[in-house]
């Protein structure tokens, strides 16, 4: 159950019309600490628009965007059990495209069957456009989006959601992508990823 409301986009709340208030708050506490962005809808009946279900774009880099500051409490652990935590990070200054593309793909080999889901905008040295990325496991998409405003503080914001995370080795080996000559080469508006085609600009 737990990774199911990390997975989610969309989390439909049934037969809340038979607990009082002060419950269903309770619940989606507890929800909102495990996914922060996820949509909670109140139902009855299980009765529901399915507007609000179909047709979302849960899988949309677009939205992580849009969601901002907005999609966890950054800077900070989450328990949700004995194994189950969320991480949520920023890391100021660029990374560079070959370390963060190494460190991702050690990760997601290594991790990935524990990682329920792992999110982020990172500035990538050279880069004028914001990189986005998603992973569900070791199922992982990105791409080039939005471009850096002019005087936008250039950092990279992180979360991951899974189980026996260990937040100095995440944030560790974030940092370890940083870019310490502002001197180097500029990189291509593209990020190659593991094995597959790539995700183009």
């Amino acid at each position: 159950a737990v990774e199911q409301v990390a997975f989610a986009d969309v989390i439909l709340l049934n037969k809340t019309d038979l607990v009082d208030e002060k419950e269903v708050e309770g619940v989606k506490k507890q929800i909102r600490q495990l996914n922060k962005g996820a949509k909670m809808i109140e139902t009855k009946y299980s009765k529901v628009d399915l507007n609000e279900v179909m047709g979302i774009k849960g899988f949309s880099l677009d939205r992580i965007l849009e969601t901002g500051k907005e999609f966890v409490d950054f800077d900070k652990e989450t328990q949700h059990d004995a194994s189950v935590s969320s991480v949520g990070f920023h890391i100021e200054g660029e990374l560079d495209m070959r370390k963060f593309n190494a460190f991702m793909g050690k990760l997601l080999q290594e991790k990935g069957e524990d990682l329920y889901r792992s999110k982020g905008v990172v500035a990538i040295h050279g880069a004028r456009l914001k990189f986005a990325f998603q992973a569900v496991h070791m199922l992982f998409g990105g791409e080039m989006t939005q471009p850096w405003k002019t005087g936008e503080e250039r950092k990279s914001t992180f979360v991951f959601i899974g189980k026996n995370l260990s937040v100095p080795e995440l944030y560790d080996g974030v940092e370890e992508c940083l870019v310490a000559d502002a001197g180097q080469a500029k990189v291509e508006e593209q990020f190659m990823f593991g094995s597959g085609d790539g995700f183009k600009a």
